[in-house]
């Protein structure tokens, strides 16, 4: 799955295909947390800055910007919370996409919390 965005972005900024890692290369500590932003779960890469679509069944990143130079280009362990259906669940009940943002520290009740306050319900 995580293939896919890198086999999407071509040649790229690089103007050459990006290259993908054997499925073995896994920057071991290197982890990244899955956040959610105007309602997709996304990775930001902590190099560059570039942030991608995550996926729940493929937990591994791959930075189509800086090609994970700071991994030797392997790919990186993506950390997402316990709690992600809750989470969504909250999220959805939101009225406006750009309403719809997780980061963590926050929890399905701190949302579900902040809904209540602001009159939105499940």
């Amino acid at each position: 799955m995580a293939e896919l965005m890198i086999h999407a972005a071509g040649p790229g900024i690089h103007g050459r295909r990006i290259p993908v890692p054997p499925d073995s290369a896994m920057a071991a500590g290197r982890e990244l947390g899955a956040f959610v932003n105007d309602g997709r779960w996304l990775v930001q890469c902590d190099a560059c800055y570039s942030a991608q679509l995550a996926s729940r069944a493929d937990h591994r990143f791959y930075c189509i910007e800086c090609l994970n130079g700071c991994v030797q280009g392997n790919w990186r362990p993506v950390r997402w919370p316990a709690d992600a259906a809750a989470i969504e669940t909250a999220l959805a009940a939101r009225p406006r996409r750009d309403l719809q943002n997780w980061v963590w520290g926050q929890t399905a009740d701190d949302l579900a919390a902040a809904n209540a306050k602001h009159g939105v319900t499940p």
